[in-house]
């Protein structure tokens, strides 16, 4: 609309279709122009203006518009000028809001005399990662105009960053270069996201310009993924360009691999293994590159934690924090990973976490610096303590006579469990049967009382041998198992080979090739007897070492497969009250003539000041590892009352400690067990602080080191009760026939017996679990995970009516394996993996519910195709 000097009005189209909205007028008097300003409506909105002389506005409609104001996804608004009349001199200086960004950006439109100059040409940004909410590095290549040369030390770069980009108030020169040379300065503006760069030497005009603001300057990238632009001007040409846009995306997490817990039992300090796999752009710097863990609810991490006990591809963390009320550890990792790097992050037993006490299916989660959000790992699981069987043997007839942990008395043959034990009212060693939960007497074994008894099993040919270690003589039998009874098939008495007393007795060990020995150490020398045929003849005495300090101790014998070659290994430990200080071990090759031996004694040494002592156990594990466990002498502070020795099939040992002097549980007695189905070693002692009650540990097969830090569980304990010489099987046990553990009450001069019942968990530590009570009712499945079955193991304290049924994810019955009342004792029932219509279930986690009477256990399990 114009109004002449003398009061008409005339009108003018400016724009038809796509109007502008907030217009602005400036006068160039100067030139006699006037300037229609606006900005159009749209999503993207750029700032315009259009130009005819005074006089003929009616040009306004098909005059040409002019950008003034525009940038890539930028929202231009409100553009304001000032109110006088403008000139050639001063120009038109016009304001605008840019919405996006909440800031105001400016433009000078030149009236006559020389244009004010062009922009730079933004070429290219690179964005390195182009994650959103990391920190990144900018790589922008432009080229100057015909006029745009920069002076060295004065010429300035601005570059300014879209918005919820994050600027840091400082950045040092060193992080930004000019075509690979450092700024000589650079000033930052938070507010506006924007940094200033003085270039640190002469560029020319139409120069092609790298500038690399590297991540050591701290740009953060937006929170927000989508396509972006940055704007760069030089102060030879301080007009806004816009860059082509690049595009950020949300963070990727890491894949996280199958989680290793060791043990894998609640509430047990355990060892964590996580793999995982790092992104395309998910590369770490050694030093500065972290990687987050945090565990479920109910796991215990520690206030802090060495860097040993934490590595990354094995090698020792650069540093590690913590926050354990939100269960987090930061590690920052001691070497640069590559992006696409497999990662395997180990933290020992060493570090301090602890087992959620739950049972159930877990999952923990990691990010590292480069991937900054959550990934979730397959589930792992962790397991409750199995039932316990405990109890005495009887409560009249057994006595405390036991002795020792060198010898072993109980086996399992025939689905049932075997023991020989004295019964002191005929004054006799009798075979014990126990089945159905409770001990009944079988065969006469020895009349001696003076007798110390050791027991090898033949499972293969239906029999077992037993020796009488006896100070008068001792004896051999041969006992053979025939529709469903025992019974003796030959004795004989090894004249003349004695023991000195019934704590030190000997044993008797069965080679591969049936051969049969009887070992003792006497005044000396380590000596024994051997039968190659079952035990109807035996050899004179050979000496198989001589010159052994001290007189008197204890020997024990394992065989074992090596190479393809089968063995034996004999053990001996020397008393200390009457001089001995070491521990022995010889080994003779079932080919190889009866009096060669190779000796590997040296190989077992000391931690410090301990000494060796005439109690020991020894066991061999299917692969030929042999494990010896000792109760040593002399042990002061840190040096190990109870050392575990390790031999490997190679040959090689290794020590580890198990308990130290200056721990409350030194233990005498030594028993092994291994669980071979499921890769444990039990390790098991009595303590030698009142009351003496039964204990023991359990590690992985390969993590002995971990015992030491261990706390130990109860076996045997009754109030204020005292007990002693522990038994044990002779060989590796399996689930299914679970482990027998016998031991004397010095107390009530009786046995007693444990039933523990692994599966695939470890032994509970509860005290109550152990008192003379018939049966602990509880549940447990195995193998877990499972592929295409698993068992489910319960026990019943009293006939009851069962129901036993297997749920999904969902909550839906899947199927119900048991409905009906069962008898006392312990049951299996066997799922196959398929529902009630018999068709095959998915892979996943399933729950078994099982009631019995009013009680009711849970339990999960994984099936895994």
């Amino acid at each position: 609309y114009k109004r002449a000097t003398n009061g008409t009005w005339q009108l003018f189209a400016v724009n038809r279709g796509g109007g502008w909205t907030r217009p602005a007028l400036a006068i160039d008097q100067s030139n006699n122009f006037l300037y229609a300003i606006g900005a159009p409506e749209g999503s993207t909105r750029r700032g315009f203006y259009k130009k005819a002389a005074i006089g003929s506005e009616g040009d306004f409609e098909s005059a040409s518009m002019v950008t003034i104001f525009e940038g890539s996804n930028n929202y231009f608004v409100n553009p304001s000028v000032a109110q006088h009349n403008h000139t050639s001199g001063s120009g038109v200086m016009i304001a605008i809001e840019n919405d996006s960004e909440l800031q105001l950006y400016y433009n000078r439109v030149n009236l006559g005399g020389a244009p004010p100059p062009s922009p730079v040409t933004v070429n290219s940004v690179t964005v390195n990662p182009t994650t959103t909410s990391l920190v990144a590095a900018y790589t922008v290549g432009f080229t100057l105009g015909s006029s745009g040369g920069l002076s060295g030390g004065s010429g300035t770069i601005t570059v300014t960053w879209p918005a919820n980009t994050t600027v840091p108030a400082t950045i040092a020169n060193s992080a930004i270069t000019v075509n690979g040379t450092p700024a000589s300065s650079v000033a930052t503006n938070t507010t506006g996201r924007f940094a200033v760069m003085t270039v640190p030497a002469n560029l020319a005009a139409n120069a092609n310009v790298t500038l690399n603001v590297t991540a050591a300057a701290g740009i953060i990238n937006p929170t927000t993924a989508g396509a972006y632009t940055v704007q760069v001007k030089t102060s030879a040409q301080p007009v806004q360009a816009a860059s082509p846009a690049y595009n950020l995306q949300a963070p990727v997490p890491v894949a996280v691999g199958n989680i290793t817990v060791q043990p894998d039992t609640v509430s047990r300090l355990a060892s964590y293994e996580i793999p995982l796999t790092l992104g395309s752009q998910g590369d770490l710097t050694g030093t500065s590159g972290t990687i987050t863990v945090t565990w479920p609810e109910g796991t215990t991490v520690p206030a802090s934690i060495a860097t040993t006990d934490v590595t990354v591809n094995g090698a020792s963390t650069a540093s590690i924090t913590t926050t354990p009320a939100a269960r987090r550890a930061v590690v920052t990792v001691p070497n640069s990973l590559a992006a696409g790097a497999n990662v395997t992050l180990q933290f020992s037993v060493g570090a301090g976490i602890v087992n959620p006490a739950a049972a159930g299916s877990y999952t923990l989660r990691v990010q590292t610096s480069s991937q900054p959000v959550d990934a979730t790992s397959p589930a792992y699981s962790l397991v409750a303590p199995p039932p316990v069987v405990a109890g005495t043997l009887t409560h009249a007839n057994t006595t405390r006579l036991f002795d020792a942990s060198n010898q072993s008395k109980i086996f399992h043959h025939d689905g049932v469990w075997w023991l020989v034990a004295y019964d002191r009212t005929v004054n006799d060693w009798y075979l014990w049967k126990y089945a159905g939960g409770s001990w009944t007497r079988d065969i006469l074994m020895e009349y001696n009382e003076n007798s110390r008894i050791d027991l090898v099993s033949d499972p293969a040919n239906n029999r077992f041998f037993g020796l009488a270690s006896l100070d008068t003589g001792s004896r051999f039998g041969r006992v053979g198992y025939n529709n469903g009874a025992w019974a003796v098939q030959s004795s004989t008495t090894l004249t003349g080979f004695t023991h000195d007393d019934e704590l030190r007795p000997q044993c008797l060990v069965r080679g591969a090739n049936g051969h049969l020995w009887v070992l003792r150490v006497n005044t000396g020398s380590l000596e024994a007897r051997q039968s190659t045929d079952n035990g109807t003849s035996w050899s004179n005495t050979m000496t198989l070492k001589s010159g052994i300090t001290g007189d008197h101790g204890m020997v024990d014998a394992v065989k074992f497969s090596a190479g393809g070659n089968n063995y034996f290994g004999v053990i001996y430990g020397m008393l200390a009250s009457d001089g001995g200080t070491t521990y022995g071990f010889l080994k003779h090759d079932d080919n190889a003539a009866a009096s060669t031996w190779s000796d590997e004694s040296a190989a077992l040494t000391f931690f410090g000041n301990e000494k060796a002592e005439a109690q020991l156990s020894a066991l061999a594990a299917g692969d030929g590892t042999i494990y010896v466990l000792t109760a040593n002498s002399n042990a002061a502070g840190t040096d190990p009352a109870n050392t575990l020795y390790r031999r490997a099939s190679n040959g090689s040992w290794s020590k580890f400690k198990v308990n130290t002097a200056n721990s409350s549980q030194p233990w005498r007695s030594p028993a092994l067990a291994i669980d071979e189905a499921n890769n444990r070693l039990y390790v098991m002692g009595i303590r030698t602080t009142a009351p003496a009650r039964g204990e023991y540990k359990m590690c992985e097969l390969g993590f002995e080191s971990t015992l030491e830090t261990q706390p130990a569980a109860v076996l045997f304990a009754n109030g204020n009760d005292d007990f002693d010489n522990l038994s044990v099987p002779a060989q590796p046990f399996t689930a299914a026939t679970g482990l027998l553990v016998v031991a004397a009450n010095l107390t009530d001069d009786a046995i007693w017996y444990n039933q523990l019942i692994p599966g695939t968990a470890k032994f509970g530590a509860a005290e109550a679990a152990l008192a003379v009570t018939p049966l602990i009712e509880g549940a447990h499945c195995y193998p877990n995970p499972f592929n295409p079955e698993t068992t489910i193991r319960f026990v019943l304290a009293e006939n009851k009516s069962v129901r036993l049924q297997i749920f999904n994810l969902r909550g839906e019955l899947v199927r119900t394996l048991v409905n009906k009342d069962m008898p006392r004792g312990v049951h299996e029932v066997r799922w196959n993996g398929r529902d009630k219509s018999g068709r095959p279930s998915s892979s996943g986690m399933y729950f078994y519910r099982l009631a019995l009477g009013e009680k009711v256990f849970t339990g999960s399990m994984q099936m895994i195709k």
